[in-house]
């Protein structure tokens, strides 16, 4: 072989180890990167994402270099963000989706916090939709107590005190159970995050 060829070849294969090197470097940041708005309920900033959604309410997926997000937004409530790599699939997560969503939803009275009510699973779909679909306006701080502002469709105002776990609207009220101050917390801290950007 020529001396020539030998050293085009060469030449060649550092290149390509190089371009690996880089696109290997590339993938582990921007998946870290994304790994943590992924954790804080954000969309990915390193992904492409596909034109078209699932239609359980807007569920999408995005493809990263080398790993895949999937960004769930289902009519039942469920809106975890999923990374993993480029084999992970929607179906993967119908277990925890299923667990999520037939979790039992109580009804609290704010004046006799012992007194619950379970809500029926017809009901409890109901509420965890209207939960979902809630778009946090802001935050007023009155005698050292927070009260965030939410605001549904018809444009209707709710109010929620974290510190007591209260949502009120007009003079009625409730106690919030686990599952919905989990919903209340997740649509005040992605529209704090989506401010901040």
């Amino acid at each position: 072989m020529k001396k020539g060829v030998k050293i085009t070849l060469i030449i060649l294969l550092n290149i390509i180890i190089i371009a690996i090197i880089v696109l290997v470097t590339l993938g582990v940041i921007f998946y870290n990167i994304d790994k943590e708005r992924a954790q804080n309920g954000e969309e990915p900033l390193f992904c492409v994402n596909q034109d078209w959604a699932y239609m359980d309410g807007g569920t999408k997926e995005y493809w990263g270099l080398g790993y895949k997000v999937i960004k769930f937004n289902r009519l039942g409530g469920y809106n975890k963000v999923k990374i993993g790599s480029w084999s992970m699939q929607y179906e993967d997560f119908e277990n925890e989706i299923e667990e999520f969503e037939n979790a039992p939803i109580y009804m609290y009275s704010a004046k006799e916090p012992e007194d619950r009510k379970q809500l029926s699973d017809s009901y409890a779909r109901d509420f965890r939709y209207f939960l979902g679909n809630l778009i946090y306006d802001k935050e007023v701080t009155d005698e050292s107590m927070i009260t965030y502002i939410f605001e549904d469709s018809n444009g209707a105002t709710y109010y929620y005190r974290p510190e007591t776990r209260i949502l009120s609207k007009n003079d009625k009220s409730t106690l919030v159970d686990d599952t919905s101050l989990e919903f209340l917390n997740e649509i005040i801290s992605e529209t704090m995050s989506i401010n901040n950007n």
